[in-house]
């Protein structure tokens, strides 16, 4: 490299980094002239180049995504951006820079193309993670002594499934009911071991979709390891966590917060009791019981999973293996006796998932949270997938499209 095209580079350098925005001819000649600085005092023009693209990178113009706030509809460069962060997660490509994105089926086509290329693993990666909230997942210690077979390849599974069962959902144009209970579900081989699924996966890491048998208690997310794991304190199952995950997440109804000097369902009780009967003891608390009512029923529904996810029949209590009873009835008047009855019943509630999916994928993609102002934006956008059954892709497209994306 020569010196005499340093202030070339400089300049090519800063544009793309800052998303083909130019900088300021005052911010660009301060880089120049720094970097000549740094040429006479005999620094090397690798370390020197250096330095001026780390000054580049630092910047409130590359950290930030900057819009013009005297417009209300975005830029065609500006809502390039905006799809290309809340689908690839990094700056766009020639052709989404290039595409009249102001054109609704042009920019139709650019979500399909997006979320084909193998870059859209961000959004599949940076979405559900924060949705399905994989970082309580992670916090969760499983002490290995007491559970010898929840090693890190399993726990690294586990994790990779739920990422793997949406991008699915997303890739396959799928309804959003498969999240409430769907007749497949896409594991690797540790996974097999572990749900007690035999001869049907690769012998390395990789994930297939795999086919349930009708009688089958899994498929969808409640019965998903990361999923029940997250629904439990790391030494027992948690009815309470599951259910109010089951609520707030597929039911799109959060739970309210517990009253304050509530005590763990553990010390409510001196015997040993199953996890059933410790929380009945909060469901007879006054404070409680109007949230419990609706959220441990659901809970309960999930007891035949452990606290890593693998089936059981019965429970430890105290000294005797007690047989589990997962049945009961939802609020809605569903009774049920088994968790695919349980999964079934909850397929109702499926307007309501695809209602917080639509508002928890706008908020991904704008970066915001939603507000009441929102709601009739959001209502269009269900209303044009309801009848396709709100799938995946269709409502990725129809936020892409809605007019609360370009403003």
């Amino acid at each position: 490299m020569k010196d005499e095209n340093a202030d070339e580079l400089i300049e090519k350098f800063a544009f793309e980094a800052y998303r083909r925005q130019r900088p300021s001819s005052e911010f660009l000649k301060a880089l120049q002239n720094h970097f000549r600085e740094l040429r006479t005092q005999g620094t090397p023009y690798m370390e020197a180049m250096s330095e001026i693209f780390a000054l580049v990178l630092t910047s409130p113009s590359f950290l930030y995504l900057q819009e013009d706030k005297d417009t209300q509809i975005l830029s065609n460069r500006e809502l390039a951006i905006r799809l290309s962060y809340f689908l690839w997660s990094s700056p766009p490509d020639e052709e989404l820079y290039a595409a009249n994105l102001q054109n609704p089926a042009i920019r139709a086509v650019q979500v399909n193309r997006l979320l084909q290329s193998p870059k859209a693993k961000a959004f599949y990666d940076g979405f559900i993670r924060q949705w399905a909230e994989l970082d309580r997942f992670d916090a969760i210690t499983i002490d290995v002594k007491e559970q010898p077979h929840f090693n890190r390849g399993v726990r690294h599974s586990a994790g990779r499934e739920v990422r793997e069962f949406f991008s699915t959902l997303v890739k396959e144009n799928l309804p959003v009911r498969n999240l409430i209970d769907s007749n497949f579900i896409t594991i690797n081989s540790a996974l097999a071991a572990h749900y007690g699924i035999s001869g049907i996966t690769p012998k390395d890491d990789s994930f297939v979709k795999v086919n349930l048998p009708s009688n089958s208690p899994r498929g969808g997310l409640m019965t998903q390891a990361a999923f029940l794991i997250t629904g439990s304190n790391g030494e027992r199952s948690s009815p309470v966590i599951r259910g109010a995950l089951i609520m707030e997440k597929l039911l799109n109804d959060k739970p309210a917060p517990p009253p304050p000097n509530v005590p763990e369902l553990s010390a409510a009780s001196e015997s040993p009791k199953t996890n059933r009967e410790m929380v009945k003891l909060h469901q007879n608390k006054a404070a409680c019981a109007s949230c419990h009512k609706k959220m441990d029923v659901i809970g309960f529904g999930l007891e035949n999973f452990d606290t890593i996810g693998k089936w059981r029949d019965s429970e430890l209590v105290g000294n005797k293996q007690v047989s589990i009873d997962p049945s009961g009835t939802l609020p809605s008047g569903g009774r049920f006796a088994t968790v695919q009855e349980m999964k079934k019943s909850l397929l109702k509630y499926e307007p309501a998932l695809a209602k917080e999916l639509v508002e928890s994928i706008l908020a991904y993609g704008l970066g915001r949270t939603m507000e009441f102002s929102d709601s009739d934006d959001v209502e269009e956008i269900l209303s044009k997938i309801k009848n396709n059954q709100y799938r995946m892709q269709d409502m990725i497209r129809e936020i892409a499209l809605s007019p609360l994306f370009t403003k």
